[in-house]
């Protein structure tokens, strides 16, 4: 299905907060020292590393003392990129930067507080999931407006390391081009949630079967995080309301 982009952008905020799976209330932690939106995140070692968005500043929050500390910046200033943390790291895949697309990967390694750029892809895209699975990193989907025209992808990216000149080769395509796709894994299971779609995903073939909905709308561009308890999604919209709702889906085992 086609991608859209923002009817109109929000202002950029630094609010923080943080939900207690026990007690399911939120808490105010301390607020981003750089406002930012469309930014990506990820969690190693007890940090919170938030990158991007309105410019290429890295902020980690450390989990134990709840205070934020300014990291290297990104070397590509990028927004609605696709991330996952890999290997023990934050790679960044995609995004958009005013009228630039990108097609370029690169990695935050929070030990060495250092970004590298980790290569190429074919078609520059914002909106990608990106997805570790059977030991590899994937980027899927994608979508972009190149002289008006969107541009929606179907393809299945995996990493490399062997191949310096090509190192995102595609390795399957979707069913149908697809654009922000969010990707949760458990037990070597996948599942996909898509706007308001909850569906189950073969990894070989990487078919996608609708299983269930969200009670709301528009989930386009929420945070998802995967807990012990299972998914949850906090946020979304576009081309209407932004939301305030928070989901959790209970994936069967």
């Amino acid at each position: 299905s086609e991608g859209t982009p923002p009817a109109k952008e929000p202002a950029a905020i630094t609010d923080a907060v943080r939900l207690d799976l026990d007690v399911g209330t939120w808490f105010q932690v301390p607020s981003l020292p750089v406002a930012t939106q469309a930014a990506v995140c990820g969690a190693i070692d007890g940090r919170l590393i938030v990158a991007g968005g309105n410019g290429p500043e890295t902020q980690v929050l450390d989990a134990a003392t709840e205070t934020w500390a300014a990291g290297a910046p990104m070397n590509t200033t990028r927004a609605w990129a696709g991330s996952a943390v890999f290997a023990g790291e934050l790679w960044v895949a995609g995004g958009n930067h005013q009228s630039e697309y990108f097609d370029t990967v690169e990695k935050y390694d929070p030990v060495a507080d250092a970004w590298s750029v980790v290569g190429a892809f074919d078609g520059p895209r914002y909106f990608p999931a990106v997805v570790p699975l059977d030991g590899g990193l994937h980027i899927i989907g994608g979508d972009a407006w190149i002289s008006d025209e969107n541009i929606v992808y179907d393809d299945v990216l995996r990493f490399d390391a062997t191949d310096a000149e090509r190192p995102f080769p595609v390795v399957a395509h979707l069913e149908g081009a697809q654009s922000s796709l969010r990707f949760i894994t458990r037990r070597g299971k996948i599942t996909a949630i898509h706007w308001e779609e909850i569906l189950t995903v073969d990894p070989v073939t990487w078919a996608m079967t609708k299983v269930n909905t969200l009670p709301q709308v528009s989930t386009f561009s929420s945070a998802v995080v995967d807990t012990p308890l299972g998914p949850i999604l906090a946020g979304g919209g576009a081309g209407g309301p932004n939301r305030d709702a928070v989901f959790g889906w209970c994936a069967p085992e």
